[in-house]
């Protein structure tokens, strides 16, 4: 939890500073990408373990959750390694996002969303798909945040993208 709250500020200010720069070549960040998602895929594969141990209790279930907490926070570093390798990379900032909605986080989710799908290279790098899912996602973060309007012109946005995935 210490180093997320020291990586998320991080990866926001490089958000900045690539929004200040403009668009960075895209840099290959293949490597720093896929350590990030297997970490991920670990902590939640830790997922059914840290549960089970729950209901059993003590010292296992606080050594698992640590486990859990410590491959997610890998993860993070992962992420933001990438991001500090090729700030504004639109592949790294949506997986950023996926990761940060999937862990609750939504907020940084939404950030990370709106400039991955701004890049100008967000429907090359990730792929038609992926780019309709991403204003979809951020559509339902809007919304739970209460702005409508905004989230119907994502929603609008997704279905421009992909009308025949409603």
């Amino acid at each position: 939890m210490f180093l997320q709250k020291q990586l998320l500020p991080l990866c926001l200010s490089l958000l900045a500073v690539a929004a200040f720069a403009g668009e960075d070549p895209l840099v290959d960040i293949g490597p720093e990408l896929a350590r990030a998602k297997d970490f991920w895929q670990r902590g939640n594969a830790l997922e059914k373990k840290v549960r089970a141990a729950l209901s059993i209790g003590g010292d296992q279930y606080l050594k698992l959750q640590d486990e859990q907490d410590s491959t997610f926070e890998q993860a993070r570093r992962s992420f933001a390694e990438a991001l500090k390798k090729s700030p504004g990379h639109p592949a790294a900032l949506y997986e950023f996002g996926r990761f940060c909605l999937e862990r609750h986080e939504l907020l940084h989710a939404r950030r990370f969303f709106e400039a991955a799908l701004h890049h100008s290279k967000a429907v090359q790098v990730l792929g038609v798909t992926e780019v309709a899912e991403g204003h979809r996602r951020l559509g339902g973060l809007l919304e739970r945040a209460g702005d409508s309007p905004a989230a119907l012109e994502q929603y609008r946005r997704a279905l421009n993208i992909e009308p025949d995935n409603a």
